[in-house]
């Protein structure tokens, strides 16, 4: 990642440096609130003296001028590592790459809406034919209350 600003940059190379993906990380690495490293990144400042002090002295040099001294393969590998840690980050950042998940996850809901749609369709039909169910035994229920009203006062009237 290019970065313009001399501040930005040596962020970036103590973050490379200690593997660390995150501003948090390195804030909390550093010894500073989260909001006042943004505000140091936003502003193209930095307390060079909390690097200094942080920094381990065979990696300072690279850190604070981005020349690399005699732990070359060293800082390769380490590169290696925050590369491969942050490529799922840049992938989460990619905008093609993006509208790939999104379009697969529009069409998981899709899927999901379908088959929903499906069980409500079969649900409402279950819920018709329990009501004409309903309406059926109601109707039975009502004739043999009547019955047997009738059938009790045949039976009061033959007393």
């Amino acid at each position: 990642m290019q970065q313009d600003n001399y501040s930005k940059q040596v962020i970036w190379r103590l973050m490379n440096v200690l593997s660390m993906h995150s501003i948090k990380h390195i804030a909390d690495y550093l010894e500073v609130k989260e909001g006042t490293f943004r505000s140091w990144m936003s502003r193209d400042s930095l307390d060079i003296r909390l690097v200094v002090a942080k920094c381990n002295s065979d990696k300072l040099a690279y850190v604070l001028t981005g020349e690399k001294q005699a732990e070359k393969a060293s800082q390769k590998a380490s590169q290696d590592a925050s590369l491969k840690a942050n490529q799922s980050k840049k992938e989460e950042s990619d905008p093609e790459l993006q509208l790939i998940i999104a379009k697969q996850i529009s069409q998981i809901h899709l899927e999901r809406i379908e088959n929903l749609s499906a069980k409500n369709a079969v649900l409402k039909k279950e819920n018709t034919q329990l009501k004409e169910e309903n309406g059926k035994l109601r109707a039975e229920n009502a004739v043999l209350k009547g019955e047997s009203k009738s059938s009790n006062k045949q039976h009061r009237s033959a007393s």
